[in-house]
Formats: structure tokens, sequence, C-alpha cells
């Protein structure tokens, strides 16, 4: 697990930034005056806080309350007694994990005396709870100390009325999120770290990013609700990236633009941006989003539109069958996988004639800037306002739902039509999500010229960056196509064709997909992402970083991914596994064959690169992907997503090298998954088989070995200390198939595995300590 210590400092959030949940959590524990006892502190501070970080009263992500802990072996005089305690009052479970713990004081005892840390200290390290972390709370103050520091002091403290603006921080070291990511980070071993005395010499991002980042995507005003795309980067995670790879002024490009959430996050944080994508919506987007607008104006202008909007499209609803007044994109071809044959089938005749009237008026406005906005607020309402959209049962409010395009990545119809709804009232709606998006930009930004010198927005291709210099470009983050996931060009007819945005034929060839208009093939896309690869090597600095964002559960787009970086020249350092915030829409539509996260991996631009060492295994490709799915269904508690297991699998066989051997002997692991595990499609999880035996997919002959290296893996992330009883009681449930080693077999393995410093403890031998847990 990984150190909370080792976090960094985070920008400061603002309440509106907050999801309501974390808002509300924050305003009820601010509200109480005073906590008068321990039970207060308890009730009205620490239940509201723990749910706030995703904790529940049952389930996996457990708080359990007031474990009785046994003392067996207390001497008193001449004379042994059974004793017993209680634990503190919450201890904290993450996957039925316990992770931390909380004990509660009156807020006349301070968090720091020492007979409260040495007692919170007692149950941390007691053998039934054995947690990493503790902390102590008085209402006023909670402090987290780190069970294996014996100095006593305390790795954070935070006051209470410093919740509002530094509860990221307190996200990311305490909440469930945290620690489920925070064993996810797989750094190549063989990059060297600099010393501490050599950082003071170099520049910051000699160390690559070493945590996981809990994604917000929902908390950006810019970014959420002001007009949709088929995948947006989590802006903090994409801020926090370049705020470390880069300095201020420094130039940073995201040849796959999409929707703009690299450029924008760079501009903000006073770095120059080149935004490029072949898809002209993507362009049109990040380039109105970002222009600064006067709040005034922009609010007078909506008024008047307004007004003129709301008696004609009254009108036009009043009708039977009305007809268009006003220019529309007519007889433009939709996707032949499309319900409908032409973009102004998609809409209803009242829908195509207020659509027509709508963009009419906002064609009107004199003002450039604020016309382009207009059409931005326009393009997000034709979403709304189509014979597509339903209902998703996730926002029953006036807007709420999807349309076919989005939710399905193709123009489908539902067979039963949802109610219309009311253009006025979604073109509202949208104009009040743009105007708080305005107005965070105005705390950045206030002069469009000065955007305008900051950004280059270029239309065109990855696979040919003719327009950026070679050796010009200080730090690349991007987020690439994943084969055939979304074809962008065809997924965006309809807004392109209604903004008037042209697409050619040879920006379809372009396009980085498989699938998709032309019918690319695999090899069609890994050729085009292998350009755009070269492109990137091409323009970036010598010494600087590229981090490409990466999510397939096709191990060969892994593979060519790897190896053309590495074949171009890039070092590859590190790898985060970064997790989602939540279900795309390939996922909600395939739960077993989709999987949710990415990797983050983070390549360095050297004259010569270094191939990643590989770790040799015996096994062969199938019965290797067996074990670790295995192992995961077992560490879940019986039962695993398959992002679950795609995201304990790929990582380790991308930095082991294994990819390619996995590619070639295996076209689809969920298929594999089916011969040997159980899916239980209505809860959208893997079991093991009833009657199977865990261990069955491991050879005996390796079986203790793979599980004691797991064991002592595990140990050394979660920095803890184990001995051979905690060895062999970790060991020995999973070697359940008959045939059960002795104890003396267990130690015989362990013994070419580990090693003891202080006789009692066992550790992984230092020579195996870059090898995976299986």
């Amino acid at each position: 697990m990984g150190d909370p210590s080792a976090i960094g400092p985070t920008p400061r959030i603002s309440s509106m930034e907050k999801p309501d949940a974390y808002c509300s959590a924050i305003a009820e524990i601010l509200s109480v005056p005073q906590f008068n006892n321990e039970s207060d502190v308890r009730e009205d501070f620490l239940l509201p806080l723990l749910k706030a970080l995703g904790y529940a009263n049952s389930g996996k992500h457990k708080i359990e309350r007031n474990i009785r802990l046994h003392v067996p072996q207390l001497i008193i005089g001449t004379k042994k007694k059974s004793m017993e305690t209680y634990s503190p009052d919450y201890v904290l479970n993450v996957n039925g994990m316990r992770k931390w713990l909380i004990d509660a004081k009156s807020s006349t005892e301070s968090v720091l005396d020492m007979r409260h840390i040495s007692q919170a200290y007692s149950y941390a390290i007691h053998k039934e709870v054995n947690v990493p972390f503790f902390s102590l709370c008085n209402g006023e103050e909670l402090a987290l100390f780190k069970t294996a520091d014996q100095n006593y002091q305390p790795i954070a403290t935070f006051k209470r009325y410093e919740l509002d603006y530094r509860w990221q921080e307190v996200y990311e070291m305490l909440s469930v999120d945290a620690f489920k990511v925070r064993l996810q980070l797989i750094s190549n071993p063989s990059a060297p770290v600099p010393s501490s005395s050599d950082r003071s010499k170099s520049p910051k991002w000699d160390v690559p990013i070493q945590k996981v980042i809990i994604p917000r995507k929902q908390a950006s005003p810019i970014h959420a609700g002001t007009h949709p795309y088929f995948t947006k980067r989590a802006w903090n995670v994409v801020r926090q990236y370049i705020e470390h790879f880069t300095d201020k002024d420094d130039v940073v490009l995201d040849p796959f633009g999409g929707a703009g959430v690299t450029t924008i996050e760079s501009v903000l944080v006073g770095r120059k941006a080149v935004h490029m994508d072949i898809n002209p919506i993507a362009n049109f987007m990040t380039e109105a989003l970002l222009v600064p607008v006067p709040l005034d104006q922009f609010g007078r202008t909506f008024e008047k539109l307004l007004s003129r909007i709301k008696l004609v499209i009254r009108d036009i609803y009043s009708q039977s069958n009305p007809k268009p007044q006003h220019w529309y994109p007519k007889d433009v071809r939709l996707p032949k996988d499309a319900d409908v044959e032409f973009v102004h089938e998609y809409f209803s005749p009242h829908q195509l004639s207020s659509m027509a009237f709508l963009l009419h008026e906002i064609r009107r406005i004199g003002n450039s800037d604020l016309q382009k906005v207009f059409l931005l607020i326009f393009s997000s309402t034709l979403v709304k306002c189509n014979v597509s959209y339903h209902n998703t049962g996730r926002d029953p409010k006036a807007g709420g739902g999807d349309a076919g395009f989005l939710k399905y990545y193709r123009y489908q119809i539902p067979r039963h039509r949802f109610p219309e709804q009311d253009p006025v009232v979604v073109f509202t709606k949208k104009y009040e999500a743009m105007f708080k998006a305005k107005r965070e930009i105005s705390r950045f930004i206030q002069d469009p010229q000065w955007v305008r010198k900051r950004i280059n927005i270029i239309q065109g291709s990855a696979t040919s960056l003719d327009g950026i210099a070679d050796e010009s470009i200080d730090y690349i983050f991007t987020d690439p196509p994943y084969g055939s996931k979304i074809a962008y060009l065809d997924c965006s007819i309809l807004w392109n064709a209604w903004l008037q945005l042209s697409v050619t034929n040879k920006e379809y060839e372009q396009e980085v997909i498989s699938g998709g208009f032309m019918n690319k093939s695999d090899e069609d896309f890994i050729t085009l992402l292998q350009q755009s690869l070269t492109e990137i090597h091409r323009v970036l600095k010598s010494d600087r970083w590229f981090s490409i964002v990466f999510a397939s559960e096709n191990p060969k787009f892994w593979h060519a991914v790897r190896d053309y970086c590495i074949k171009t020249g890039f070092e590859h350092v590190n790898t985060v596994c970064q997790p989602s915030d939540r279900k795309t829409v390939k996922k909600n539509q395939n739960p077993l064959t989709v999987f949710r996260g990415e990797l983050i991996l983070n390549f360095r631009k050297r004259k010569s690169g270094r191939n990643i060492v590989g770790i040799k295994s015996a096994l062969p490709p199938r019965q290797y992907v067996l074990n670790s799915a295995e192992l995961t269904i077992v560490a879940e508690g019986g039962k695993a997503s398959i992002e679950d297991i795609m995201q304990d699998l790929l990582p380790k066989l991308w930095e082991s090298g294994l990819l390619g051997a996995v590619s070639n002997e295996i076209e689809d692991v969920t298929e594999l998954l089916k011969d040997s595990f159980e899916y239980d499609r209505k809860n959208g999880v893997w079991k093991i088989p009833h009657k199977t035996k865990i261990g069955s997919h491991i050879p005996l002959e390796s079986r203790i070995k793979f599980y004691l290296l797991s064991c002592l893996n595990r140990a050394k992330l979660e920095k803890r200390m184990v001995t051979i009883d905690d060895i062999v009681m970790e060991v020995l449930p999973f070697l359940r198939n008959g045939i059960t080693p002795k104890n003396q077999d267990i130690i015989t393995e362990l013994k070419k595995v580990a090693y003891s410093r202080d006789e009692m403890h066992w550790e992984l031998l230092p020579s195996l300590q870059s090898e995976f847990s299986f």
C-alpha cells in the first residue's frame, strides 16, 4: 500500500467544485457548534466523514464498531489471566480487509497526547486488527499516524474548519477509493530513481508521478455539464500530471485533443498548449469553452435571445406538422448502422423546426466570441432534442437523459419514444451550465487575445504533426482511441452537420481507429497509431516526458504500443493503473467483456531508450492468465468484475514483457475465463465454480512458491512485517486441493524466496523484489 505521507500538496478545492455528497457531509460537520463528548464526536463528526469517504455500515467497505480484542497471556502476579479489551471506535474495511482505524476523544483531550497515541497504536498492532494506519479525532482536529513509524509523530493533521478546502487531500489519504487504488502503481524496476541529493540539482520531473490520483470528473464546472463528448479525462488527474512534468510557460501537446481537457487545464495553470484533433467538433468545443466572455454581456445576450425564441418555439409546438422555415442540414447521410438514413430524420418535425430557428437566431449575434459560445450551447442542446432521447433514470429532471449516438455510439432510436424535451428549457439549462464554466474561467483569464496567444488549435491527424517543429514540445499528455471502441467522426456527424464543420475523405482515412466508415482493420489501427507515436517522438524535446492513457482489453494493442514506443527511442519509466470515476457506456452495455479504468504509461525521450527487464515465466500464457484471474477473484472476496481482473492482469503482462505471447495465443480473455470460471450476469462478476478448489489453476509443483511470493509481495507493499504464523495462515487456505502441504514444505520453499533480519519476521529476497506476485 502506498504511503499517504508521500502524497504531494494539492490545490485548494472550493466548495463549488465538490460533489454534493461531500458538500453535505462537510456542511453537517461544520454546522455543529461544539462536540460535548466522545459520543458526539463519533456520531456527528466521524460517521458523516467516513460515509463521505465511501464507507458504509455493511458490505465489503464496512465500518466495524467495538471489536473485542483478546490478550490471552497476560500475567498478573503469579497468575495468568485471560483478558479482553475493546477496539477503537471504528475499524475501516476496504474490499473486506481492515485498512485503518480511528478512535474518538472528547474535545478537551488532545489528539497528540501520548497516552491516546499509545492506546490507538496498541490497537493498530494487535494481531486481530493489524492495520498500517491509525488516527485520533477530538471533534476539532484529526491526526493520522503510520503504524510502522514509531516516532509517534502524525503524518497529517486536519483541523475541522480546514475540511472545506483540504477535502481532496483527506480523500486521497483515507477514502475507500484511495485504499483500493494505492496498490495499483506498477514501476519499472530498471528505472533509476534519483537520490535526494540528486533531486535538488535536477528538474522536479526527474522523478515520475508515483501515485494514483482519485478522479473527480464532475467537480469542475468547465468540463462537467457544458458539452458532452465520448471520452473525457478527469480534469484533476490531467492537471496534476501537467503541473508535475512542466514549468510555467512550457508547451504542452495533446495530439488526440478530444474534449480539450489537456489544453484547457494547461492554460489554466499557466502553460502554453497545442491542441490537435481530426474531429472538427472537438476543436470547436475546446476553443469555445476556453475563450473568456464578459459575464454581464453574456447574460444580457441570453435574455434577449430567450425572449425571441420562447414565443416562436411555443407556436411551432402548437402546430401539428410544422415545416422548418430556416436552414437545417438536409440530406446529410448517417453511418450505415444508423436507424435512419439522414441527419434531419433524427429529429421530429417540431424539433427540426425549433432547432433550425434557434440556430438562425444565434447566427445573428454580432460578437464572434459570444456567437461561438452560444453555438456550443446549441450543439449541446441537440443531444436532448432529438428522437433518440431517452431518460436513463439518472436524472429525472427536464433535460436529463441521453441520446442514442452518445449512449450506444451509433444513431439508435428507442422502440418506445420518450416525451420530447422542451427546447427552451433544455437550452436554458445548457446556458446556465455554460455560465458557471465561464465564471470559473474568468477567475484565471479575462483577455481573449491572451488565450489565443497561449493556444494553437490544429485541425488534423496525429499521424502527421507537420505544423509542429522538431523538439519544440515540453510535455505530451494524450488519450488516443482504443481500436474500434468509438468511431469518433461517425458519431460526430450530427454535431458537425448542424455547425457546418466539414470532414473530408482524407480525414476519415487518417482517423486512428479500427472499423468506422472506412471499415479499417486492427492492423490499420496499429499502423496509424504507430505513425502517431513516431511523430510524438519527433516533436518532443530530449529528456522530456510523454504520458499516454490507454485502456483496451485487447492485448495486441498494448503490445503494439509498448514495443513501438521503445523501438522509437522512448524509455518506459513507470505505469500507473488509474481508476475511472464512473462506468463507461460500453461497460454498461457489455459488463462481461469491457473493463473500467486505464493505465497511464510514462515515457521519457532519451537518445537511446532502455527496454523493460522482463520477468521470465515457465507457465504458458493460458495458465498465466488463469493464475492471475484466480488470485484477483480470491483477493476480491470470491467475486471480481472483468475490470478487476483486467486491471490486475494487463499491467503485469505489460511490465513482464509477456503481452506478445498472450496476444498471439489468446484472442479473447473473456472466452478463456468462461471455460474456467463462473460468470454471475446479474451482479456482473466472475466467481470460482461451485465445488472447485482454490488453487486448481496453479500447478502443484509451483503452487507453494506462487502463493508465498504473493503473500510476501503484498506484505512488502503494505509495509508490514510477517511471521511464519502469518505466512502459514495466509498461504494454507489457497492450497486446498486435496493435497495440503505440511508446514515444513512451506518453510522449505520459504527459505528459497525470503530471509529474516531479526529471526522473527520474513522478507522477500532483494533479488526477487521486482518479481510480480505470480
